[in-house]
């Protein structure tokens, strides 16, 4: 390559023979310091006798330099007379930043100044010839006009094409970078591997831009690290680093622009070594946006050179930023199936608050990879710990902490999360670390639904002793919002459950109410109609209640509705139904039971009754039941006809001397089977 940037030699031998074969003078070409780019094709015998011993040979070459001096300090052509009176026109040709000097062969103005120098000088061993005559054939004089005419010429041939050649080769040269940068680009497979697109990256840049060592810087919190390096000083720049104020980084980020430094002073206050020359800082940044730098050393590049970069690196740009939202994106698939799972674990212990506070914990610590960790709920005005793990459970089983003290009180008062990666950057005002922290970073977050703030959950030290990230923040953060949900369903759950309870229960007894039994009833007369089955129903009345209200009272009347209803909870099978039916009315429904076994499930209750409450009071001591009992299909097809003819035998009891029970017939308006205590 000639020292004109993108001149071939090719180039120059081409033009060489063109202006040789126009003009007949065969030009040597120099370049401006008078080194020998290229020899004449062709040198005249005369130029060779001079230069045949040394002395001649040093004159030719002092006189070169010399004319070849003031050439290129000249932008018109130069005739100078040689060392044998000869003549040379010596060319200045100039093309964008570099100068060439074309010098001709020898030639004479006049043919009497070559006769003159062959007599004179017929003794120098170089000029004595035998035949002055043929010499003299052989070098034809040109004026000095033809001379300046065919010099221009020259100059302007040479500089045409020159230029021509010039910006053809720096136009392919650029073009097969350019290519070869963009089938770079399109042979990167995604999805790929960050790195291995950064090794390719750096591959790139050092084969094709003749760079010593290159290396890409990747932001982490406030620092640029290098996180790749390649080439000669690999080694050294893998520990380099900067901060995101460094003024070199701000301009490159800010201007989107290379930015170069070689001064000595700048790169040694870095604590770069004395090896390092110079940096090239390149933005890997889309519209300003990212986290990359590419950073080459000891690079010597043209402004064209660096705009070649400059744009590989904006397409690189776009590359990194497609890896970046796949990683995004996968991670955020992962960390999605991440809490899915972690939610689905929750569901089964809806209806167990216990359970469900500790299987929260247990999950919030292993999304994160905590070691220890607890979970309060607000009762009253404290904050009571539900779950716990890292900690023996009994020594924080009675802990309560008071709304609003703390870390995790002013949690729960504000309904904001705390986020710690040090301890010791904490400037909660009367907060002091406790020594059961095993790292310096923790998170407490509320656990709120709607307006209302339930608890709070507490992680701390990560399992492998680093710091909690952002990342496992956002996780946290996400799961604490999901289990809010889920603690507030637990709790409609449980608070369903009272009311249901209390829709269907008598609140005096504890026993179903009588819209809940008359529900069971229907159920237990569709089911029996369909399988074909039979069952009891009874009704068990207090004798004398209301004449034991008025001469008793009513707190004694509760009491003994109470009592008995214990007594017949304690007299009835597992799987027969008893309800409060009216004020002193008991109800009771016996599947798959006839009245044989219905009236021995009857009396044992009467009998209860009657031996538990005898004596009890002053003015009424003796407590008894009449009881009436009826079957289904066979003394009603439904709850209207059942509860008619179980009233006819309880009426029966009652008018027969009370403290009985009754068994209704419906063949006949007497009842089938009477029996008294």
């Amino acid at each position: 390559m000639s020292f004109i940037q993108y001149i071939d030699d090719r180039s120059l031998s081409i033009l060489q023979e063109f202006l040789s074969g126009i003009t007949g003078l065969s030009p040597a070409i120099y370049d401006s310091q008078g080194v020998l780019l290229l020899p004449s094709k062709s040198y005249d015998q005369l130029t060779v006798r001079i230069q045949s011993d040394d002395s001649g040979k040093q004159k030719y070459t002092e006189f070169i330099r010399s004319g070849i001096g003031k050439a290129g300090r000249r932008k018109d052509p130069s005739l100078l007379k040689g060392p044998a009176g000869e003549y040379y026109l010596l060319i200045p040709v100039e093309v964008y930043d570099g100068k060439l000097v074309f010098v001709s062969g020898s030639f004479y103005l006049e043919k009497s100044e070559f006769k003159d120098t062959l007599a004179s000088r017929a003794r120098d061993p170089g000029l004595s010839v035998l035949h002055p005559e043929s010499w003299l054939k052989k070098h034809e004089a040109i004026d000095h006009s033809t001379v300046l005419a065919i010099a221009m010429h020259i100059k302007c041939l040479a500089e045409t094409f020159l230029k021509s050649s010039r910006d053809r080769n720096a136009y392919c040269k650029s073009y097969k970078k350019k290519k070869t940068l963009t089938d770079i680009l399109l042979n990167i497979r995604l999805p790929a591997s960050s790195v291995k697109v950064y090794f390719s990256v750096l591959d790139t840049v050092l084969l094709l831009f003749d760079v010593d060592t290159a290396s890409i810087m990747i932001r982490e919190k406030d620092i640029f690290k290098t996180f790749v390096g390649s080439g000669r000083l690999r080694d050294t720049v893998m520990s380099f680093c900067l901060g995101e104020n460094n003024p070199w980084i701000v301009q490159c980020i800010k201007d989107l622009t290379p930015v170069f430094n070689n001064n000595d002073g700048d790169l040694y206050k870095l604590g770069l070594p004395g090896s390092i020359t110079s940096i090239h800082f390149f933005p890997l940044l889309h519209r300003g946006i990212g986290s990359r730098l590419l950073l080459l050393y000891n690079a010597n590049l043209s402004s064209e050179e660096s705009q070649h970069i400059l744009e590989f690196c904006k397409l690189m740009a776009l590359v990194f930023d497609n890896l970046d939202l796949k990683d995004a994106h996968d991670q955020g698939i992962a960390d999605m199936e991440l809490l899915n799972a972690a939610d689905t674990k929750l569901i089964p212990h809806l209806h167990d608050a216990d359970v469900l506070c500790e299987t929260i914990l247990a999950n919030a610590m292993e999304i994160v990879k905590a070691e220890k960790g607890s979970l309060m709920m607000s009762e009253e005005s404290s904050l009571v710990i539900k779950a716990v793990e890292g900690v023996n459970r009994w020594l924080v089983q009675d802990v309560e902490m008071v709304k609003g003290e703390g870390i995790a009180g002013k949690v729960f008062r504000d309904g904001k999360p705390f986020f710690v990666k040090n301890l010791e950057e904490i400037t909660v005002p009367d907060f002091k670390p406790k020594g059961r922290y095993g790292t310096g970073s923790f998170m407490s977050l509320p656990l709120v639904f709607g307006s209302e703030t339930m608890g709070v959950l507490n992680i701390t030290d990560k399992r492998t002793g680093e710091e909690f990230t952002e990342r496992d923040f956002h996780l946290i953060s996400e799961f604490a919002s999901s289990s809010s949900i889920v603690l507030k369903m637990c709790d409609d759950n449980a608070l369903a459950g009272r009311i249901k309870e209390h829709s269907v229960m008598d609140v005096l007894t504890g026993l179903s109410n009588r819209r809940h039994f008359l529900k069971r009833f229907k159920e237990e007369i569709h089911r029996s109609e369909r399988y074909g089955n039979i069952f009891s129903f009874a009704i068990v009345d207090i004798d004398d209640f209301r004449l034991f209200n008025d001469k008793e009272g009513r707190l004694a009347g509760d009491s003994v509705l109470t009592k008995i209803a214990g007594i017949a909870r304690g007299s009835i099978r597992g799987y027969d139904i008893l309800s409060r039916f009216g004020g002193e009315e008991f109800g009771i429904l016996m599947p798959h039971t006839g009245k044989s076994d219905a009236f021995g499930v009857a009396e044992r209750m009467r009998e209860k009754i009657k031996d538990s409450l005898m004596f009890r009071w002053k003015k009424i001591p003796l407590i008894t039941a009449s009881i009436g009992i009826v079957s289904f299909p066979r003394d009603g097809k439904d709850i209207e006809e059942l509860t008619e003819s179980v009233e006819t035998a309880l009426y029966k009891a009652k008018s027969t001397g009370k403290n009985k029970t009754v068994v209704y017939n419906l063949l006949n308006n007497d009842n089938e089977n009477t029996y008294a205590s």
